[in-house]
This record gives C-alpha cells, structure tokens and sequence, in this order.
C-alpha cells in the first residue's frame, strides 16, 4: 500500500505543520511533498464522486424480494463516471511516481539543492583558495619567479590539498546534479 512507504510517511508527517516550524514549513512546500499532497486530494476527489454518484440512482422494487438500481440522473451520473476514470488515472499515476521517488530513496529536493549549492560553493572557495596561496607565496618570495613559486614545497601540498577539495567536491555535484534531474523528471512527469 501506497501509504506504507517511507517517501510517503515522511511527507504525511509535513502535510499540516505549524507556520512556527521554519524548517518544517519549507519541507512541506518542497515538490516531493506536493506529490503525497496531490495524491491525498486526488484520494479525497475520488471519494466524494464516489459518493455523489449514489444520489443519481434510485431503487426500483423489483420481482419478488429484488431491488433494482436506475440511474435517475443521465447527465450528472455520466459526468461523475467521467470524473471518476480520470481521478482513478491520476491516482495510478501519482502512486506509481510515489512508488518509484520512494524505490530510489528520493530525499526532499531542497535538500538536495542546499547540498548542491555547498559543494559549488566549496569549489569557489577552494579556487579563491589557490589564488590566496599564489599571492601569498609569491609576496613571501619576491625574488623567485611565478614559475619557481608555483613549484614551493608549502604551495603544492596547499594546492594539492585545495585541489583534492576541488575534485571531490565536483563529484559530489555531479552526483547531486544527476539525482535532482532524476527526482523532477518522475515529479513533472505527474505535474508536481
């Protein structure tokens, strides 16, 4: 059942949080939260069409002990049936989205964004980083060339250090970056 998965506990838990909760509050905004709440609506939708279509039909007494059912209404019966198959459609899509953000362990996209947005910040600051060494170094050293400073024992073990920093931190964005695109192609592909 739908309502058992993982994905889908931690976003109920965010459905009616109090404005007070910050965190909380921009966790329940987060697209992967609007599925579950989409999926909730679409639940609701499809039980009040549901429920309306037992007021276009009536009983009529039938032979012996039997009762038959007449659809009284035409028109708003077949309008419920209408509503009825495209909810239902909705619903198998949102569950199959849900089932599949859930099978890959989809965690909410703003974190995933924040934790993009550190590793590129991380990469900026390392670059910067390398820049300061260079400048430094050389100012320490003026009577060396540009060449000869880049080649110090101190520089290349700080720009190794910050260049190591560099490298993990872009492949940790490249996977950041492959995760999101995955997460909001399943999210649009159900219009969240």
């Amino acid at each position: 059942m739908i309502e058992n998965l993982k994905f889908f506990q931690d976003r109920m838990l965010l459905l009616n949080v109090p404005t007070s909760d910050a965190k909380s509050l921009g966790l329940s905004k987060d697209r992967t939260t609007t599925i579950v709440r989409k999926y909730i609506e679409n639940m609701q939708t499809l039980r009040v069409a549901r429920a309306e279509t037992t007021t276009c039909i009536e009983a009529k007494p039938g032979k012996g002990d039997t009762v038959s059912l007449v659809v009284c209404e035409r028109e708003r019966f077949d309008e419920l049936q209408t509503t009825i198959k495209a909810t239902t459609e909705r619903i198998k899509s949102l569950e199959t989205a849900i089932e599949r953000l859930d099978a890959m362990g989809a965690t909410f996209l703003s974190d995933l964004q924040q934790r993009s947005l550190n590793a590129s910040s991380s990469i900026i600051r390392q670059q910067s980083n390398i820049a300061s060494y260079t400048s430094i170094f050389s100012a320490r050293n003026p009577t060396k060339s540009p060449e000869e400073v880049l080649q110090l024992p101190e520089f290349v073990k700080k720009r190794a250090v910050a260049e190591g920093i560099i490298h993990n931190s872009q492949a940790t964005l490249a996977e950041l970056k492959a995760k999101i695109t995955e997460i909001e192609a399943v999210l649009s592909a159900v219009g969240c």
